[in-house]
């Protein structure tokens, strides 16, 4: 990377995603592209559209990054000091990795810091950041793959649908546990309360094939009951029923 290109990714975050957009469409249009195969063409689009998808998101969050930056450098230390709780001193540049389905980004933000107090990061309560490495994203699509069948299983769909590893085995049993931990309280608070003495229960049932006494067949039935064959040793014939 040269110190030109360095200087206008430092100047505006979505250099980068331009950069590889202008790189792929280079590739698809060299003459080396028009003795490439349809799927090799494919693969390419398909593995560069990722990157830059990855790339777009990073360069959001540099983007949000950097405007949180000056908004909090702006406010005076009373009066950041009121809206986090007494921190009033401010760190810059703390940054925290992220798992995606997209791929590994950064996530850089500012700190807001007090004597006896924890860390306070804005950006992680207005972006929704879990407290683990994996987003929401990668861990919706670890419930939904895990249901479906085994971990391992679910592991090859994670990597295939995100085009390599972005997170290992016990990491997805560890999400699909975490997901499932408010499952008693959800069917407890959907508990249906008992229905009023005046509620009617209507209840429709199809009693074709239910075996009935001989003596409490109607006559039509009883008289075909009584000339037809034991044709079957493991269940009843026509007319048996």
């Amino acid at each position: 990377m040269n110190a030109a290109y360095e200087t206008a990714a430092a100047a505006d975050p979505f250099a980068r995603v331009f950069s590889s957009l202008t790189s792929l469409a280079a590739r698809l249009s060299s003459p080396e592209a028009l003795t490439a195969t349809h799927e090799q063409a494919e693969a390419d689009v398909e593995a560069g559209s990722r990157e830059l998808g990855r790339l777009l998101l990073q360069a959001h969050l540099e983007w949000r990054a950097r405007h949180e930056k000056d908004h909090l450098s702006a406010l005076d230390p009373h009066r950041r000091a009121e809206l986090a709780g007494g921190r009033s001193r401010l760190e810059k540049g703390h940054r925290r990795q992220l798992a995606t389905v997209l791929g590994p980004v950064t996530v850089t933000r500012c700190a807001l810091r007090g004597a006896g107090t924890t860390n306070l990061y804005p950006a992680d309560a207005m972006l929704g950041l879990p407290h683990g490495r994996h987003n929401l994203g990668l861990r919706r699509l670890a419930v939904l793959e895990a249901a479906r069948g085994s971990y391992d299983t679910a592991l090859e769909a994670i990597d295939r649908s995100c085009g390599g590893r972005v997170v290992g085995k016990r990491q997805v049993e560890d999400l699909v546990r975490a997901a499932a931990v408010d499952i008693a309280a959800f069917y407890t608070a959907r508990t249906a309360h008992p229905a009023a003495s005046g509620t009617l229960i209507v209840i429709s049932v199809d009693q074709k094939g239910i075996v009935m006494r001989p003596g409490h067949l109607r006559e039509a039935t009883a008289k075909a009951a009584a000339r037809a064959r034991h044709t079957f040793r493991t269940r009843l014939s026509t007319g048996e029923k």
